[in-house]
């Protein structure tokens, strides 16, 4: 069997959507019968300098990233000739909200890193299209998009689903994931602001530790706007209190900058709870706007707010869409469905590879 190396910063098991997204495909590797051992760009840089025999791995995934360390012309100089080199892409720096200059160097580095690149697996069409446009990739890939696991959820969320109904009380917004500007959670705050006010709380669960200015900046807008009473900072939750939250919530708000697809919104179907996201990436491939969710242009509060007051004033159609958000992850596939093809694929080139 193949033996697989995955590239990755950082401790793995770290909570993002894209270290999530990695553990499973590493472990739909493991379930086809593989070996994959985790790394870290600088454990395979002192791999390559301890002896002069090239790295034997039959295939290297390298989380994109991880772009800076391989994007020298000679950073996979080290593997043996018939390493097969494989970008796993969740999105490109390049498409973030940046300055001009540093855009410009994390466009330069991604290309770079994808030059000598066998296979690229991405996570959505959106991202695809990046990496073979301003990425400039021309070779063969795959699209996988994140799955959903279903085995001991789906009760606990169908209830939850169905008992979403405004009973007059106020509306419960929710902005789950890592606290940093990308995601956009200053334009939730200041949607509740704008007058006449909704009735809406505000709960943000997420590490406040990745970018602490960014979360001070949160706390001085909330106390100037005086909302303190409304929005609440939670922190990191772990998964049964995450779970909790997305069943309270009526909306799950993280209109982004920018998502290569965004696991959490369909972790917010799951619970009915309706998804408000950018239109900026691959959040579109799995939010109908109008249907099971809504889609906003990026960095518009004034869209967040005519969203929860269209539906404070048509209750139907909060029950509507709340009820089709369910349905999307109903039949949404699997982790294992989703990871197939690109598995396929894999061991297609490898066995090419060793010929």
């Amino acid at each position: 069997m193949a033996n697989f190396a995955f590239v990755v910063y950082g401790d793995i098991q770290r909570v993002t959507g894209g270290n999530y997204y990695d553990r499973m495909l590493i472990r739909a590797l493991e379930a086809r019968g593989y070996t994959v051992t985790v790394v870290s760009p600088q454990d395979l840089k002192t791999q390559q300098t301890s002896g002069n025999k090239p790295l034997e791995l039959d295939v290297c995934i390298v989380d994109e990233l991880c772009h800076p360390d391989f994007c020298s012309g000679k950073d996979f100089a080290g593997f043996a000739e018939d390493t097969l080199l494989v970008a796993m892409v969740h999105h490109l720096a390049a498409q973030e909200r940046l300055s001009p200059a540093a855009r410009t160097r994390h466009l330069l580095q991604e290309r770079r890193f994808l030059r000598p690149v066998d296979y690229c697996i991405c996570n959505s069409v959106a991202t695809d299209t990046a990496v073979r446009g301003i990425g400039g990739y021309k070779g063969p890939g795959g699209i996988a998009v994140p799955g959903v696991s279903r085995a001991g959820a789906g009760t606990a969320g169908r209830g939850a689903a169905e008992s979403k109904l405004h009973t007059g009380g106020p509306v419960q917004l929710l902005a789950l994931g890592n606290v940093i500007p990308r995601k956009g959670i200053h334009h939730v705050i200041a949607s509740m602001a704008i007058e006449p006010p909704l009735p809406c709380t505000l709960v943000v669960a997420g590490n406040t530790e990745v970018y602490p200015r960014y979360t001070e900046k949160l706390c001085k807008q909330v106390a100037k706007l005086g909302l303190q009473e409304k929005v609440t900072f939670r922190g990191f939750v772990g998964e049964e209190e995450k779970q909790r939250l997305l069943a309270a919530a009526d909306f799950l708000t993280v209109p982004s900058d920018h998502e290569g697809y965004g696991i959490v919104y369909l972790e917010a179907m799951e619970y009915g709870t309706v998804p408000v996201a950018s239109r900026s990436g691959g959040a579109g491939e799995v939010i109908r706007d109008g249907r099971n969710g809504f889609l906003v242009p990026p960095r518009s509060p004034q869209s967040i707010y005519r969203i929860v007051a269209d539906c404070l004033r048509k209750p139907d159609l909060y029950n509507e869409l709340s009820g089709n958000a369910r349905k999307t992850w109903e039949q949404h596939p699997s982790w294992e469905a989703t990871f197939e093809e690109v598995i396929d694929d894999l061991e297609k080139m490898t066995r090419k590879k060793t010929l």
